[in-house]
């Protein structure tokens, strides 16, 4: 366990607003240095003080922050001591007992400075990481220790400007923000022991849009042993190439069985005859995908009925189609009820689902989403497909399946008849940083094959050297995050906040440059580019909340009926 002297020895300074806002006499911190600090011990803390943290003209905005506890508390999140170790055997993240609670009250955007730590004495810190690993670790001669500091801002409203001198509007929101800080220290390890300090020391800084929240502060350990020898490394490399491509178990997400399994009693209620088999189940887990019918036209496709119209909705990884799409979703399905009240037109059309894992490689994603289409959709039609389209809509890093798919796709059955289109929401047509995968900044070497085919670099090779570079025809949807009001959802809201750049330069999951593919949204009106790219800011809108909004859904309505072909076509 660690020290409370190493605890205490961190300072935490506000940058002082000029305006007489409070916290401006200096942060209020909050020291726990409990062994197993959980987030049903935060939530129940907060309740007990947050009066004098914030006082009682803000009781609304500590509310939305204690609803945000609460919501985490029951959703079993990870406690202090727990170990991750990441597939490729080499990267493991600790989290270390102790944390820092700072209620924050800030009507504009303000810096927030870290420091007070000493390289002199790590032993507090790498102690309490190193035994919680697994004992092959600590026997490993040598390695590499990474201190870490993951915060986590609970939000209960964000500043908005209002008028006068000083003037500020409190907007009330549930969102919480992960972030992730690297202090300036590392050491080198060997059997548990520091053996030398790296960094020149200093402090870190961020900063925090203004508004009314609460920043809980975790220490964490990220660890990395050396390469094992050059033999092992030669059966890993090839145990690597044969699982990439071979489609091997080993490459799937483990909670990719156990997702599918779960939403299956969902689309069963809305589509009794559409649902799979346990021996369905276990094919589509052994290919790591299917396909299956979204709505009623989907279903009578192929049985006595030829469907020319079809929309295929791609996830964002790791969830699928059920959580992606939840907002145009009925939250309790009937088999004669509307399933897509949020998006009407879905009901009327032969939509399709893609679940599929994240975690496959991304040329082997590409091949079961072309395989699974033309057995279902495709083949059916035989002669009858002329004039038959599909469309994509996918999103996050669903819509980057469907932008490498679409090329080939058209190549494959513009013989036959059919036109392919797409359209994406949120997806990161740029590449994603690996700080979007999960809360924590993972080493790139740590992610599955299907999410390191997604950072920048090797977006930028598969898209022939120029990312920007789209096929024709495509809708794109990026925003800038902004905050749902408690009561516009039932589920709060969560983002990735890189604290190092400016507030709000994505979606809460991608960059909008991303997400918009580097490109200037157009104005109403205005006849796109020579591609027939359609570009579209729907800001301010969080990343699982495209959907939610209605002014979105009516710009996707629109974009169906134009690659549908119901407004002519300008790919």
């Amino acid at each position: 366990m660690i020290a409370t002297s190493a605890l205490a020895a961190l300072s935490f300074e506000l940058e002082r607003g000029g305006d007489g806002e409070a916290g401006d006499e200096g942060a209020t911190v909050w020291l726990c240095d409990a062994a197993a600090l959980n987030a049903a011990a935060l939530a129940q803390r907060f309740v007990d003080d947050w009066a004098a943290w914030y006082g009682p003209a803000l009781a609304p905005h500590a509310a939305a922050i204690a609803s945000l506890l609460h919501f985490e508390a029951r959703q079993n999140e990870p406690e202090a001591g727990q170990v991750q170790l990441m597939r490729d055997g080499r990267h493991a993240v600790v989290r270390l007992p102790g944390a820092w609670a700072l209620p924050v009250i800030r009507r504009r955007e303000r810096g927030l400075r870290i420091g007070g730590w000493s390289p002199d004495d790590p032993h507090d810190w790498l102690d309490a990481g190193w035994q919680a690993l697994p004992a092959a670790w600590r026997r490993s001669r040598g390695g590499r220790v990474q201190l870490a500091l993951r915060m986590r801002m609970y939000w209960g409203a964000l500043a908005e400007p209002a008028p006068g001198p000083g003037g500020v509007s409190w907007r009330r929101c549930r969102v919480r923000a992960d972030a992730l800080a690297v202090t300036p220290w590392a050491w080198t390890v060997e059997r548990g022991r520091a053996l030398a300090v790296t960094g020149e020391g200093g402090s870190v800084e961020r900063r925090l849009r203004g508004g009314i929240g609460l920043m809980l502060i975790q220490p964490l350990l990220r660890i990395e042993r050396p390469q094992p020898p050059a033999g092992s490394r030669l059966r890993a490399g090839g145990q690597a190439l044969l699982h990439r491509f071979a489609g091997a178990a080993a490459s799937r997400a483990p909670a990719f069985c156990a997702r599918i399994a779960a939403d299956e009693a969902f689309w069963s209620a809305a589509l009794p005859d559409g649902a799979g088999d346990a021996a369905t189940l276990a094919a589509a887990a052994r290919r790591g995908a299917w396909l299956r019918p979204a709505s009623r036209a989907a279903l009578r496709h192929g049985r006595g009925t030829i469907e020319r119209e079809h929309v295929v909705l791609l996830p964002d990884s790791p969830g699928g189609v059920r959580s992606s799409f939840s907002a145009a979703l009925a939250a309790s399905p009937a088999p004669e009820a509307a399933l897509w009240p949020g998006l009407p037109a879905l009901d009327t059309l032969a939509a399709w689902r893609f679940e599929l894992d994240g975690g496959r490689p991304l040329d082997h994603q590409l091949e079961t989403l072309a395989n699974a289409l033309d057995a279902r959709i495709v083949a059916p039609t035989g002669p009858l497909a002329k004039g038959s389209r599909i469309v994509f809509v996918g999103h996050g890093t669903g819509g980057c399946l469907a932008r490498f798919a679409l090329e080939a796709l058209r190549q494959r059955w513009a013989r036959r008849g059919w036109r392919v289109e797409a359209l994406t929401l949120g997806s990161p047509h740029l590449g994603s940083g690996a700080a979007a995968f999960g809360p924590e900044v993972w080493p790139t070497p740590a992610l599955p094959p299907g999410q390191s085919d997604l950072l920048p670099d090797a977006v930028q090779a598969r898209a022939g050297g120029d990312a920007t570079r789209l096929p024709a025809g495509m809708w794109l949807f990026g925003a800038v995050w902004g905050p749902p009001a408690v009561d516009d959802a039932d589920v709060p809201g969560r983002v990735i906040d890189d604290l190092q750049q400016p507030p709000a330069s994505g979606d809460g999951r991608f960059t909008r440059h991303s997400t918009l593919a580097g490109r200037t949204p157009r104005a109403p009106g205005e006849r796109p580019p020579d591609d027939g790219t359609v570009v579209i800011d729907a800001s301010p809108v969080l990343h699982d909340r495209y959907l939610a909004s209605p002014g979105v859904r009516r710009q996707v309505q629109r974009a169906l009926d134009h690659l549908l072909g119901r407004e002519g076509s300008w790919a």
